[in-house]
């Protein structure tokens, strides 16, 4: 099933990308929506569609990160609160406003998919630099 490739030379193939890519956002979209509400917070409560593409792309990095991790014999569940707290402090935001803000994109879908689309392009312009760098340094 996977390309058996020394460390450091795994190279995913674009559709597998994508299909990893949308097996992430049914996971996060599934945990958002079955999470109960928690305490209502102070702050700024919707985040702009630029926000949440950054973010998005940086917790799906994040939950590649896991994934590939778990498969090494990480605890995903360490590995996802750490990668996620870092990821919400660099942002300013609290894990309960970035929840917060998908239960919204997610019960505006057109606006969800615009994001989503934009976070898969930028992710495959990502992996294709990486292929580039890669062939440039053999």
């Amino acid at each position: 099933m996977f390309n058996e490739c020394p460390v450091g030379t795994d190279r995913m193939e674009p559709n597998r990308i994508a299909k990893l890519i949308y097996y992430i956002l049914i996971l996060t979209l599934t945990l958002v929506s079955c999470q109960k509400k928690s305490q209502k917070h102070e702050g700024p409560l919707r985040l702009s569609e630029a926000q949440m593409t950054d973010l998005i792309r940086e917790v799906q990095i994040a939950e590649s990160a896991v994934f590939n991790r778990q498969n090494l014999g990480g605890h995903p569940d360490t590995l996802k609160k750490n990668y996620f707290d870092l990821i919400f402090r660099d942002y300013g935001i609290s894990p309960e406003i970035f929840k917060e803000n998908m239960t919204y994109y997610t019960q505006h879908p057109e606006l969800l998919e615009r994001i989503y689309d934009t976070v898969i392009s930028q992710l495959k312009s990502m992996q294709d630099t990486l292929d580039l760098e890669t062939k440039i340094a053999k």
